[in-house]
C-alpha cells in the first residue's frame, strides 16, 4: 500500500479565462490601494483637496493649511459649482449696468474701474441733475452735490470716452445751476487746489462762467455753451466798439470820416449785424433770474474768487509753486466775464478788489504781446466800462483806489507804445486795441473827475 506524501497542498490555480473575469472589489481594498499608492493624508471626497495639496507641497502643516482654508471662507459649494461660485467663472467683459435713476447713483458709477460704468454716468448724469433740481424732488441734489462734484472734478479719462471732457463740464454746470450756494464755493476752492491738472483747473473755472451766465440771464437753456475766451471776446467787443465810439466823436475829421463810411455802407445794403452781448443793458437779465442772480453774484462769485486768487498769489510768490501763464490768463477772463454780468449797484463795491488784483498781477517779466498782459487789459477795460456805467465819484473818492488806476496807467502806455512799434496783427493787435480802449476810457473818467471838482469847487485847478 502506497501512502500518499506528506507534501502541502498548492492552492488551485485560476484558468486563464478567469484571471480576466470581473470580480467584486471590496472597499477596504481599494481604500488600502489608495492609501499607499498616495503619501498624502487628505481624504479623496474632500472639495478643498486640491487646495490642501497645493499647500503640502509648498511645506505647510495641516493646521496651517486649515487656518488658510478656514479664514477665506467660499461661497458655498464645490470649486467646480459654477452656480454657487459665478465671481470665479465670470467671463473677462462686463455688463453695462443700468441707467441711474437717483442722484446717489452718480457718484459710484463715475468711480467705479470699468469703461461702462463711468460712461453710462457721464451720459446721464446732466440730464439726471436739471430734473431732480425740480422743487418737487426736494433736496436729492443738494444733499449729493459737494460728493458728486468732487467726483466729476477728479474724474480722468482713462478709457477713451467719446466726448469726455464735454459730458464732464456739463454734469459741474447743471450741478452749478442748481445748486449754485453749495457748488460753487467748491468749484472756487478747488479750482486754486493744486491736486488738479490745468485741463481739469480750466474746466472748474468753465462752469462757473458758463452757471453765471444762465443765472444772470434767469434762462436754463442760456445762448448755447462756449468755447473757453468766446464769452470774454464778445464783451470785449463792445467794450472797444464803445470806446471807439467816444473817442471818434471828440474827433471832427474822424466823425465825418465815420459819417461817409455809414453812408456807403446803408447804401451797399449790407445784411443784418451781429448783435453783441451787452450785459450792462437792461434787457441782458430776465426778470426771473434777476433777483437770484443780485444775491449770489457778489458774495458766491465775485468776492470768494477775488480773494482765494490774492490770498494764493501771496503763498505762491513765497516760492510755493503758482499757475502758469495760460491759466492764470484764463483766471482774469473768468473775473471779467462775471463782472460784466454783475449788477450795477455791485459795481463799486466788487471794483476795488479787482484793482487790487490788477495791481499786484503787475510783473517786470510781462511780455508786451503775451497772455497775460491781454487778460489784464481786457479785466482794466471792462471794470473802467461797468465803473462808467455806475458810480464813478464813488471811485475817485477811494485813493487806494485811484493810486491803483495811476500804476495801470502807467502801466498801458508802456504797452500801448510798444505794441505800436510792432505789426498790429494777431496778439499784438488785440492787445493795441484794448490798451487804446483803456487809454480812451481813462480819458472819460478824468473828465467825470473834472466835472465832479467843478461841481464842489467850482474851478478845477490846474
Amino acid at each position: 500500500m502506497i501512502e500518499p506524501d506528506n507534501e502541502q497542498e498548492l492552492p488551485p490555480q485560476e484558468s486563464p479565462l478567469t484571471m480576466f473575469s470581473s470580480r467584486p472589489t471590496r472597499a477596504s481594498d481599494a481604500s488600502d490601494s489608495s492609501s499607499e499608492g498616495s503619501d498624502s493624508d487628505i481624504a479623496p471626497d474632500d472639495p478643498e483637496s486640491v487646495h490642501r495639496l497645493a499647500a503640502s507641497l509648498t511645506g505647510l502643516s495641516t493646521s496651517e493649511t486649515n487656518t488658510l482654508l478656514n479664514t477665506n471662507p467660499r461661497s458655498g459649494g464645490k470649486i467646480t459649482d459654477l452656480d454657487a461660485n459665478t465671481d470665479a467663472h465670470a467671463p473677462s467683459f462686463t455688463r453695462t449696468p443700468p441707467p441711474p435713476i437717483y442722484i446717489s447713483q452718480l457718484s459710484p458709477l463715475l468711480r467705479a474701474s470699468d469703461r461702462s460704468s463711468i460712461r453710462q454716468g457721464l451720459h446721464h448724469a446732466s440730464s439726471l441733475i436739471a430734473r431732480k433740481s425740480n422743487p418737487a424732488f426736494g433736496a436729492e441734489v443738494r444733499e449729493n452735490a459737494v460728493d458728486l462734484v468732487l467726483t466729476l472734478i477728479a474724474l480722468h479719462d482713462n478709457y477713451g470716452i467719446k466726448r469726455f471732457e464735454q459730458m464732464r463740464r456739463a454734469a459741474v454746470k447743471a450741478l452749478a445751476i442748481a445748486e449754485p450756494g453749495v457748488v460753487v464755493p467748491v468749484l472756487v476752492e478747488q479750482g486754486m487746489g493744486g491736486q488738479y491738472s490745468e485741463a481739469q483747473r480750466r474746466g472748474v473755472w468753465w462752469a462757473v462762467v458758463e452757471s453765471a451766465v444762465v443765472l444772470a440771464k434767469g434762462d436754463a437753456a442760456g445762448d448755447g455753451d462756449e468755447e473757453e475766451g468766446g464769452r470774454v471776446e464778445r464783451v470785449m467787443e463792445g467794450v472797444v466798439k464803445g470806446a471807439r465810439a467816444v473817442g471818434e466823436s471828440k474827433v471832427p475829421q474822424i466823425k465825418r470820416q465815420r459819417g461817409l463810411m455809414v453812408s456807403q455802407q446803408t447804401s451797399a445794403g449790407r445784411g443784418k449785424m451781429v448783435q453783441l452781448h451787452d450785459p450792462s443793458a437792461p434787457s441782458a437779465l430776465v426778470t426771473g433770474g434777476k433777483d437770484e442772480w443780485a444775491q449770489l453774484a457778489g458774495p458766491v462769485y465775485l468776492f470768494p474768487l477775488i480773494n482765494r486768487f490774492l490770498a494764493y498769489q501771496a503763498y505762491a510768490q513765497r516760492g510755493a509753486g503758482g499757475f502758469d501763464t495760460t491759466t492764470t490768463a484764463l483766471f482774469h477772463d473768468t473775473i471779467s466775464v462775471l463782472l460784466s454780468l454783475a449788477p450795477t449797484t455791485l459795481i463799486p463795491s466788487v471794483t476795488t478788489s479787482v484793482l487790487d488784483l490788477l495791481s499786484t498781477s503787475l510783473s517786470p517779466t510781462l511780455t508786451p504781446t503775451g497772455p497775460l498782459t491781454n487778460s489784464l487789459l481786457t479785466l482794466l477795460a471792462i471794470t473802467l466800462d461797468r465803473t462808467l456805467q455806475g458810480d464813478p465819484q464813488r471811485l475817485l473818492q477811494d485813493r487806494h483806489s485811484v493810486s491803483h488806476l495811476q500804476q495801470l496807467m502807467s502801466w498801458t502806455r508802456e504797452v500801448f507804445a510798444d505794441v505800436q512799434a510792432q505789426a498790429p496783427t494777431g496778439m499784438a493787435g488785440k492787445i493795441a486795441a484794448r490798451a487804446a480802449s483803456v487809454l480812451l476810457l481813462m480819458d472819460r473818467l478824468d473828465e467825470v473827475r473834472e466835472g465832479w471838482v467843478r461841481e464842489l469847487v467850482g474851478f478845477v485847478p490846474a
